[in-house]
């Protein structure tokens, strides 16, 4: 009004009622939602609201509340904005918990229409939320924790983005297996695995976060 630009107001729409027994659509505000019949454990009042962000490359869709448990996983798709024509490094976050990998959906033309669904992000969630795409231009970060020995090398990978989803080392040209800890750190047994102790050796980390951002470490160790 007069020149002033209006900001972006939240949308929201009331509770859906949904039945246990009947499968639950929400196509709506760019948000495509089907949960399949069985899921729901008990009837059920599904919120569904989309407020304006300007930390995520989408609205955040608010579905469901997270003390509604799911027996199974549901269909989402968020559409993109326009300025995006690709899915590369982007993922969908539950601001309530959770990353999920996505699948591109490209721009369809509906048969008969005239109308066009714009591209979209889908996965699957097992959780009730708060969603949003998200992309994640950082590799991950690979660091030593203590000195490494023949008994035991202790990693440290961490990704401030989508999160670390594959790791491998390789000692030596040979590949030995890194377990994670209770603690998030990557546990490797050199000893377990026929490596030669008290020379040096040629040490080959990668680290993979969930939108392919790869990190590779090449280092000599000697132990």
């Amino acid at each position: 009004v007069n020149g002033v630009k209006e900001e972006p107001k939240e949308h929201k729409i009331s509770g859906r009622f949904a039945k246990a027994g009947n499968d639950f659509k929400i196509d709506s505000l760019g948000v495509r939602f089907r949960c399949a019949a069985g899921n729901l454990y008990t009837d059920a009042d599904i919120a569904f609201s989309s407020r304006p962000s300007t930390t995520y490359l989408s609205p955040i869709f608010t579905i469901g509340s997270t003390t509604i448990p799911l027996h199974s996983y549901c269909d989402l798709e968020i559409n993109l904005p326009d300025s995006i024509d690709s899915g590369e490094q982007l993922y969908i976050v539950n601001l309530d918990g959770g990353v999920y990998r996505c699948n591109y959906i490209p721009a369809q033309g509906i048969p008969f229409s005239k109308r066009v669904v714009p591209p979209a992000l889908k996965t699957r969630v097992r959780d009730f939320g708060r969603f949003a795409i998200r992309k994640d231009t950082e590799k991950p970060v690979i660091e030593f924790v203590g000195a490494p020995s023949i008994n035991q090398i202790t990693l440290k990978i961490s990704d401030v983005g989508s999160g670390v989803s594959k790791w491998k080392v390789l000692i030596d040209g040979k590949f030995v297996p890194f377990d994670m800890n209770n603690k998030g750190l990557r546990i490797g047994k050199p000893v377990n695995y026929g490596i030669k102790q008290g020379i040096n050796h040629k040490i080959e980390i990668h680290a993979i976060d969930l939108v392919g951002n790869e990190t590779v470490l090449n280092t000599e160790k000697r132990f």
